[in-house]
């Protein structure tokens, strides 16, 4: 009998790609965490959908450990500890998927659709920690930075480097991600009285970013 089971993809961070350590500590947490964007890609094969309830927030801390109710089939987890913004620690191997925050979908050729869900990671990663694997139904590592605190290291203030405007062999390479292409098609919303976030199009937009010049990544 054909596998016709979920798929997912952990589509950010990229394959071969490095995240930040951030800036907190255990007791002493830090908002200017990790700051990496964990993007991930359900791909349905058949009449069968994963049941989840899209919008804009499906996040509920309290459920951390648990299943996220709008996202019942999904599991994440990091083989390492993550340190709060508030200085707590998230410990190994929990399931994170009450932390996501987003999730949207689209209809791609064939029975099944796309479901994307992403997390901003505002967690930090211990001092000793190199390397660390995430896992959805796949496992992916990750190097772990030694000389970049933080996401937001990696990416200029816009003041201090606002570009040339010039198209060029050294980026940034924009792609659009999600939706996926081609033949992908996206829900409407309501065509009368929609109440956005409960009630709209309700699809995922992801845009990956290379500069191929400065060598920085950013998916967002």
């Amino acid at each position: 009998m054909q596998d016709t089971s979920p798929i997912f993809y952990i589509v950010s961070p990229a394959a071969g790609a490095s995240v930040a350590r951030g800036e907190g500590r255990p007791g002493a947490g830090s908002f200017n965490g990790s700051g990496f964007a964990l993007n991930l890609e359900v791909i349905t094969r058949d009449s069968i959908g994963v049941v989840a309830q899209e919008g804009l927030n499906i996040r509920d801390t309290s459920l951390l450990g648990n299943p996220n109710p709008k996202f019942l089939e999904l599991t994440v987890t990091f083989d390492t500890d993550l340190i709060k913004p508030d200085g707590g620690i998230i410990s190994r191997n929990t399931n994170l998927a009450a932390l996501f925050n987003i999730a949207g979908s689209e209809d791609t050729p064939g029975t099944g659709i796309t479901l994307w869900t992403g997390w901003h990671v505002l967690e930090s990663l211990p001092q000793d920690v190199t390397t660390v694997n995430i896992t959805a139904s796949d496992k992916v590592a990750f190097d772990v930075l030694p000389g970049s605190s933080s996401g937001q290291s990696l990416t200029p203030l816009l003041a201090s480097l606002p570009g040339d405007g010039i198209d060029d062999a050294d980026g940034p390479q924009v792609t659009l991600l999600a939706p996926r292409t081609p033949l992908t098609s996206v829900a409407t919303g309501p065509s009368a009285n929609p109440t956005p976030p409960a009630s709209a199009s309700l699809f995922f937009i992801q845009v990956s970013a290379i500069d191929k010049n400065w060598r920085r990544d950013c998916t967002q």
